[in-house]
C-alpha cells in the first residue's frame, strides 16, 4: 500500500526523501481541490435543503451529534456487540454544556444558544441538567437514506482521489 501520510520516507541507501503522494499531489493540486470542494459545497447543500436548516444549525447539530453518540460507538477494528450497533439510546449519550460548542465551535455563545433553541423546537435536540443532547427519534427514514447515498457520494470520492493521485504519479514520473 501507498504511504500517503506526506512525510519524507527513507529510501533504501538510508536517505530521506519526498513521499510520493506530496509529488503526485502537488501535480494533480488544481484537481484534488476542486473535486473536494465540490463534493463538500454539495454536501452542505443538501444537508441543508433537506433538514431546512442554515449552515450553523448544521454545524451546531452535527458537532452534538458527533460528542453524544462517538462516546458509545466501537472504535474501527474493535469487535463489535454480538447484537450489533443496536438502537440509540438517549441515556447513554453524553450531553453537552453550551461552553463546550462554543470552544469548539468558535461561534458564539448566544448564537449555539439561540440555534440550539431552535433546534429543539423542530425536534432535533433536547436538554436537561446536564446539558444538550441528540433526539435519536429525529433519525427517521428521510435521513438514512440521506446517509446512505451521503456514504456511497463519500466513497465514489475516495475513487476520485485514488485516480488522481494516480494521474499525478504517472504525470510526475514523466516529468522527473
Amino acid at each position: 500500500m501507498a504511504d500517503h501520510s506526506g512525510e519524507a520516507i527513507e529510501n533504501s541507501s538510508g536517505g530521506r526523501e519526498i513521499n510520493p503522494f506530496d509529488t503526485a499531489f502537488e501535480h494533480v493540486f488544481p484537481l484534488i481541490s476542486l473535486t473536494m470542494n465540490r463534493f463538500i459545497v454539495d454536501h452542505m447543500l443538501r444537508s441543508a435543503r433537506m433538514l431546512d436548516l442554515d449552515f450553523e444549525s448544521l454545524i451546531i447539530l452535527g458537532l452534538l451529534s458527533h460528542l453524544n453518540v462517538a462516546p458509545n460507538l466501537p472504535l474501527p477494528g474493535a469487535a463489535a456487540p454480538a447484537s450489533g450497533a443496536g438502537p440509540l439510546v438517549i441515556e447513554t449519550f453524553k450531553p453537552m454544556r453550551l461552553r463546550d460548542l462554543e470552544q469548539i465551535s468558535r461561534l458564539p455563545r448566544e448564537t449555539i444558544r439561540r440555534k440550539l433553541q431552535r433546534l429543539s423546537e423542530r425536534g432535533y435536540v433536547e436538554s436537561d441538567a446536564g446539558g444538550w443532547r441528540l433526539r435519536p427519534d429525529c433519525i427517521g427514514q428521510e435521513l438514512r437514506e440521506f446517509t446512505r447515498d451521503s456514504a456511497k457520494q463519500l466513497l465514489h470520492l475516495a475513487e476520485q482521489m485514488n485516480q488522481l493521485i494516480g494521474m499525478g504519479m504517472k504525470g510526475a514520473g514523466k516529468e522527473g
